[in-house]
């Protein structure tokens, strides 16, 4: 299947989308350090079990000790997978907002404070002027200029932890001005009182005296209380619909100037989005695994009727049992084949045809688990072609091991099976990824089938039925498949995708997935197979035993 590459790429993206959505887009507040280091050193011991378990998987001779653990981490794998591709969407989602944001975002809007006596030129002052003179120098500024924006933007949170920079922040620009400034400023008007009623002695955040330093330390006030909660800024009074002042006590309420108000900063709503997207995909992810994880348990025994009009009229109803893809090993064991071959029996075939990739693991590891194999009851008996894994683990010695249960292995070679009145001719291949003594030829194998059985070579008006463990044999040697009457193929290999969306990178490969279909002027059978290869987890391609019932068109 080559997943082991696409499958650990996609967690390792996963495992980084997912640190920088965690660190990063959503920045969760007061995150201490660390729990951000334990966060990256597990997410990389994942990784690394991950890789492992992918390894091992293809790697270690006895898989048995490690089954346990080996079904965590590459289920942890699958999860991972998922996840990297859950993430990938919400990015996604994100780049889409933030180009609709960007090109749908309106023109800034013109700052009164700022414009406010702005000279006709069009050119900024230095300092806001609002109808001041320069007097003579030696004399000092009264007052501290009441719209200067603080050192923090309101809402941040420099401003929300530490307010007192925001008042050192003004200190210090009111003593550089005071030292430096060559010219002074006369005082700005004074604000009006709010109402003849209020007295120095109710000045604070409640109201306002008559005094000018006195109504310049009232705003002072309200700014900050304002830069420092902005929610709970409703005591310091309200804009009337008019925007001139009210006095406290008044139904109005106390109330700031319209234009000196400060904005509350609306909220991102992008990322608080972001946050439960980041939560639903989490969630899902784990769902698809565990689903998965079941889905792939157990092999369902799937009936399906084939019409030929080359079949004769002795084999109308014949059917065989296609096994494929069984991966005994790290992620199946002994009982779940002896399982296996106990529903198969009961399902009484005709034929058994075994399809290739039935182990991972060495003969001297597994075969007390394979003998069970030797159990399998049909009336043709049970045949058999190699898969690419057998030749991760000595073809040959496995061919030889499984001849010895009584299973015809077709190592480029045939059979007929016969009934009265009818002969079927059945070819067997080995893996195209195989290599010598035991690589691909049909042209040998058809060859074999002429001198043993004297066969022509087109078998004009037979029936003949090629297996092969890759659907893509279909069109090895220049099609010669259907140039020598190859009418039926029966393949696996492909897992029916195992995992969505993978089935898109494995017909990068295939013809075919899965199920019955034309290619090459032959009708192709393809086995989702039994086992998995990798994390033993199956969304979309459900393991599968395919009953063939063989009709007459």
């Amino acid at each position: 299947m080559g997943l082991v590459l696409p499958i650990f790429l996609a967690s390792v993206a996963a495992a980084g989308a997912w640190l920088y959505f965690y660190f990063g887009l959503i920045r969760l507040p007061r995150l201490p350090k660390p729990a951000a280091i334990v966060t990256g050193a597990l997410v990389a011991l994942a990784l690394a079990a991950a890789a492992v378990a992918m390894v091992a998987s293809r790697v270690l001779p006895d898989p048995r000790p490690w089954r346990g653990l080996g079904r965590v981490l590459l289920i942890g794998t699958a999860g991972l997978f998922y996840l990297g591709l859950g993430l990938a969407l919400v990015l996604l989602v994100n780049l889409v907002w933030w180009s609709v944001s960007r090109l749908s975002r309106p023109r800034p809007a013109i700052d009164p404070i700022a414009e406010e006596g702005r000279p006709a030129g069009g050119a900024a002052p230095t300092e806001p002027d609002r109808g001041t003179t320069a007097p003579a120098a030696g004399r000092r500024r009264t007052a501290l200029l009441p719209w200067r924006r603080s050192a923090s933007p309101p809402g941040s949170r420099r401003a929300i932890d530490q307010p007192s920079r925001g008042r050192a922040a003004a200190t210090r620009s009111r003593r550089a001005i005071d030292q430096t400034s060559d010219q002074t400023v006369e005082p700005s008007p004074p604000v009006e009182p709010y109402s003849s009623r209020a007295s120095a002695s109710t000045g604070g955040s409640r109201g306002l005296a008559t005094t000018p330093d006195q109504n310049q330390t009232t705003w002072i006030r309200s700014r900050r209380a304002i830069e420092t909660n902005p929610e709970d800024a409703t005591h310091l009074g309200r804009p009337t619909e008019t925007g001139s002042p009210v006095p406290p006590g008044d139904s109005a309420g106390d109330t700031i100037p319209r234009s000196r108000a400060i904005a509350t900063p609306p909220p991102d709503r992008r990322r608080q989005f972001t946050r439960w997207l980041v939560l639903v995909t989490t969630l899902a992810a784990v769902a698809t695994t565990a689903y998965g994880v079941r889905a792939g348990a157990r092999a369902e025994l799937n009936e399906v009727r084939l019409p030929l009009a080359c079949l004769p009229d002795s084999f109308d109803g014949f059917r065989i049992a296609l096994i494929s893809d069984i991966h005994l090993g790290l992620t199946v064991s002994g009982q779940d084949l002896a399982d296996l071959v106990e529903r198969v029996n009961q399902a009484e075939p005709d034929l058994v045809v075994l399809a290739g990739d039935l182990v991972d693991g060495t003969v001297e590891a597994l075969s007390d688990e394979m003998a069970v194999l030797g159990q399998l009851r049909s009336t043709n008996g049970s045949v058999m072609v190699t898969g690419n894994h057998e030749y991760y683990w000595n073809a040959p010695a496995w061919a030889s091991y499984l001849a010895s249960l009584d299973i015809r292995v077709l190592d480029n070679s045939g059979i007929q099976l016969t009934r009265p009145g009818g002969v079927i001719d059945l070819i067997g291949v080995n893996d195209r990824d195989g290599n010598p003594p035991m690589a691909e030829n049909l042209s040998e194998a058809v060859e074999r089938m002429r001198t043993q059985y004297h066969l022509p070579l087109d078998a004009t008006g037979r029936c003949r039925i090629l297996v092969a463990h890759q659907p893509v044999q279909v069109t090895s040697e220049d099609d010669l498949p259907a140039r020598i009457g190859i009418d039926l193929q029966l393949s696996g290999h492909t897992h029916g995708g195992q995992m969505w969306p993978l089935g898109w990178l494995t017909l990068l490969q295939q013809p075919v997935l899965d199920g019955v279909h034309e290619v090459a002027g032959v009708t192709v059978l393809t086995s989702r197979g039994v086992g998995s290869w990798g994390p033993p987890v199956r969304v979309g391609a459900d393991p599968e035993v395919v009953l063939v019932t063989l009709r007459r068109a």
